[in-house]
């Protein structure tokens, strides 16, 4: 059972194969509601060049191509089995140039300085080796004013198993207030976290940043 749970508990930061696609329908199902509670807290404009790292089932992409009828998503996953799906769901949005899909390492961006007005991503900070590098290297990427937000679970309040094959693949889960430090960290100045509410308390947090 130990081994299962290491086994899904690394799939969720890279999909792949059976097991891959498996996780895929459970990240879809369990992370819908964060994924969109996000999406209200940040304020995207109908021509914004968006940029949403660890796209996974690809929920915030299908509502960001809504949101920006004038302008560019970008999505970059870890997984080439996530692109390749999201490429299969995509072809019209990606033949009209309203769409580009790539695998990569959100650490080490191709795109240039200031490229996008917003860069978001969900459940994706834990899986990062170095996270201030990988949110310095968003910020790159970030024109002036822009917005990020990431979405993220504290490790307190995950379910038990899910906190356990995470941190047992090797992912890093944060305590209150560590993904606000590490932000500040990577030169973030305007730093705020959000929490969405729920009767038992937190379901999700999301630490919103501008340049």
């Amino acid at each position: 059972m130990q081994r299962i749970t290491q086994i899904i508990g690394s799939n969720f930061g890279h999909p792949r194969g059976p097991v891959g696609r498996f996780t895929a329908r459970l990240m879809r199902q369990g992370n819908a509601s964060l994924n969109l509670w996000m999406l209200e807290l940040i304020d995207v404009e109908p021509g914004d060049r968006v940029l949403e790292v660890g796209f996974g089932p690809g929920i915030v992409l299908v509502e960001l191509l809504t949101r920006t009828p004038d302008g560019v998503v970008v999505g970059v996953d870890a997984s080439e089995l996530m692109v390749r799906q999201a490429r299969t769901r995509h072809v019209a949005d990606i033949s009209a140039g309203r769409l580009e899909l790539r695998q990569g390492d959100a650490g080490s961006l191709p795109d240039a300085d200031a490229s996008f007005d917003m860069v978001c991503g969900t459940h994706v900070i834990y899986f990062w080796p170095d996270p201030v590098g990988t949110v310095r290297e968003l910020g790159r990427v970030l024109r002036p004013g822009g917005t990020l937000a990431l979405a993220y679970q504290e490790r307190d309040r995950m379910p038990p198993r899910a906190a356990s094959g995470l941190s047992q693949a090797g992912a890093r889960l944060f305590g209150p207030g560590e993904v606000e430090q590490t932000v500040r960290a990577a030169g973030f100045v305007d730093v705020r976290a959000e929490s969405q509410s729920t009767p038992d308390g937190p379901a999700g947090f999301c630490v919103l940043a501008t340049r």
